[in-house]
Parts: C-alpha cells; structure tokens; sequence
C-alpha cells in the first residue's frame, strides 16, 4: 500500500512540479521556494491517493489469495471471509484517522502556505528571497538582478537595480552584496545593501546624481493589497474545528441567538463565508473520512476471483466506481456552495448508496458457495457480448 501511494503522489506531482518549476524560475525566485510550494502540495495529493492505495493494497492481496488456491485452503480449514478481513477492516479504520487528521488539519494548513506562496511569487513579492541570474520586479518597482545568491536567496553578491520614475527619470543602485531583511515586530521586509552606489538621471537624462554608500536599505513596499488574505477568509482553508465552530456560529445566528463577538480575526474572516459553503465543505470532509473505512467492502469482492478469470475487470469496476462516487461527491459540494440547496441530504445520500452497494456486495460474497456475485455478473457480461459478436 506504501509504495502504490508513494508512486501515485509522485506521479500526480510530476506535472505540477514542472509548471511551478516554470512559475518560479522565470519570477526569479530561489529554489527554496520551490521546495516549500511543492511539500505544502503533497497533503492535498495523499489525499486524492489515499483511499485509492488502500484499495490497491486489499484487491491485490486478495486477488492472489484466490488466483493461488489459498483462500479456498483457509475456508476449508473454518476460516470464513469476515474473519479473514478482520486485519483489512482494521487497517482501514487507522487509516480513516489518519485521512479525518490530514483533510481536517494538515491539508487545510498546507493548502493556505501553497497559496500564499503563489500570491508572492505571481505578485512580485521578493520576500522569499532572490534567484541568481534572473531580472526580478519588485512591489515597488524596482527590477534587480543579483549574481550570486545564497541561504535560500536572502543573502546575495552583485547587486544590480534599475527603477524608472514617473516624471522619466531612472534610478539605477548597484551594490557588492546585499540581504533581506525583517524590520521590526511587524515583519515588514527590506532590502539592505552593503558598499554600493547609487545613480539618478533626470528625464532629459542630461543631469546625474551619484551617491556613494556604506549601508542602503530598500524598503519593500508590500501594500495590503499586494498581500496574501490572512487565513479565514476561505472555507478550504479552515481546520476541522475551526470549521465546525464558524458552521455552528452560522445555524445559531440562522436561529435568532446572539454569537457575540468572534474571538479571533480567523473568525472574523469565517464570518463572511456563506452557510451554504460551510455546510459543504463540513459534510464533505467527513464523508471523505468515512468512505475510507468502505474500501474493504468493495476491494474484497472484487479481488476474489478464479484462476482462470481475467485479474483486471474487478479493478478497473472498482476505479470506476470510486471516480464516479468522487466526481459526485465533488459535483454536490460545488452546488451547494453555490446555491440554496443543502448539502447534507444530496452528500450523505451519496455515501449511504456507496456504502450499502459495497456493504450488499461483501455479505453476497462471503454467504456464496460457489461464484461470487462479481464472477456472475462478469460471466453474464461475456455471455452477452458473445451472444452479440456472434
């Protein structure tokens, strides 16, 4: 299960790692920044995985339990299929944990990182640091270049910038090395340079200035609107409890009780969130838990087959189902986000159905003393496109 989720988070990031890859080196931001957008991503992709490691892991276990003759050795010996998947179910309830803790926390987190990260980098915001060799603008309309840079681009040698002022003036600032720096409690970064020099043209470009420096800061004029929101703002980006407490303060306000005050600028932010787009994103997380502790009801039937029966149709029926069964889940979040309808009863509706199917399909197969239910139906199918052919 490890390795088939290694290989598929590595696989999905593959094209996202290129297109950040080209995001970042053409702002001429430093490979720090690259690494830290591409882990602050790896969450979201566990997720998209992880249930689908978990079925992979159960139907290829199964599959050669059946295709080698060792499942009817062990119901032969009074080992029935519940007890068998006893381990299984076990396994897929940790898991279920581990995906409530990384959908209700970790991904939330990472995800607002990711796009704070991607607003400075599209924003021109140099905070992160500066890439050697490349022209990278800066929020107050400098355009500097550095050749050689270090500590994640916040220390860095030959210093080059060049600024054109509004009445047609240019302002260049060259300097043997240079860092960014944070000033004060605020956090508010500035460039500071070391032995440098200073020029200033006027707009006929016939009278120059020319000042010489032991010590120039640069102030990094990051306005509130060149900045990233503060997190609370976006219901994808709240933890579970914090989800939960901005969901309730919604119903009881919706009620006609008085919340009081928000205790936090987060939720302050979270009040502005529509109901519709709480609900949504609440009901979907859980049910994105809950799903995880079904893929023994469906893996199992699905793996068990005889020698002679073609491995691949119950995984292909099983990865179709669970993309069906995602897309609707997805497709019920965004309209009730979106709209007037709730989300629970469409959302768990959805789940209910997939789990009763999966639940129906498990008992059908361990109460069979001959073809599973799966095996019939696949027998049926090659009847009829025989039937067809002929």
């Amino acid at each position: 299960m490890l390795v088939t989720l290694f290989a598929s988070v590595v696989v999905l990031l593959l094209e996202k790692m290129l297109n950040l890859l080209n995001l970042t080196v053409g702002a001429g931001v430093s490979s720090f920044v690259v690494v830290q957008m591409i882990v602050s991503l790896f969450p979201n992709y566990i997720r998209l995985v992880l249930p689908l490691g978990l079925f992979l892991g159960i139907f290829i276990t199964f599959r050669r339990l059946s295709s080698q003759s060792e499942l009817h050795a062990l119901h032969a010996g009074g080992i029935g299929l519940g007890q068998l998947s006893q381990p299984v179910k076990k396994l897929a309830a940790v898991v279920t944990i581990l995906g409530l803790g990384l959908t209700g926390y970790i991904e939330p987190l990472g995800r607002f990182v990711y796009h704070s990260l991607y607003h400075q980098v599209t924003n021109g915001i140099i905070e992160a640091g500066i890439g050697e060799g490349i022209f990278v603008d800066t929020p107050d309309g400098f355009t500097v270049r550095v050749q050689r840079s270090l500590n994640a681009g916040t220390e860095f040698y030959g210093f080059f910038g060049y600024r054109e002022a509004d009445g047609g003036g240019v302002e260049t600032v060259t300097a043997r090395r240079g860092e960014i720096i944070k000033i004060g409690l605020t956090g508010t970064r500035s460039i500071r340079l070391f032995d440098g020099e200073q020029v200033s043209w006027e707009g006929d470009k016939s009278n120059r200035t020319t000042m010489g420096f032991k010590i120039l800061e640069v102030p990094m004029d990051t306005e509130a609107n060149n900045r990233y929101p503060d997190r609370g703002s976006d219901e994808l980006e709240l933890t579970l409890h914090e989800l939960i407490i901005a969901y309730a303060r919604g119903v009881m306000r919706s009620l006609g009780f008085t919340t009081g005050p928000p205790t936090s600028l987060l939720y302050t932010l979270a009040d502005t969130i529509t109901q519709q787009a709480l609900a949504a994103e609440l009901h979907g997380r859980i049910i994105y838990a809950l799903s995880i502790i079904v893929m023994p009801f469906l893996a199992i039937p699905l793996g068990i087959g005889s020698p002679r029966s073609n491995r691949y149709v119950g995984l292909v029926f099983g990865l179709v189902g669970m993309l069906v069964y995602q897309k609707t889940i997805e497709f019920g979040q965004k309209i009730a986000a979106v709209s007037q309808l709730p989300a629970g009863p469409f959302l768990w509706g959805s789940f209910a159905i997939f789990f009763g199917l999966s639940a129906y399909l498990f008992m059908r197969t361990e109460q069979a003393a001959g073809q599973t239910p799966f095996q019939e139906f696949e027998s049926a199918v090659r009847k009829r496109l025989r039937l067809k052919r002929a």
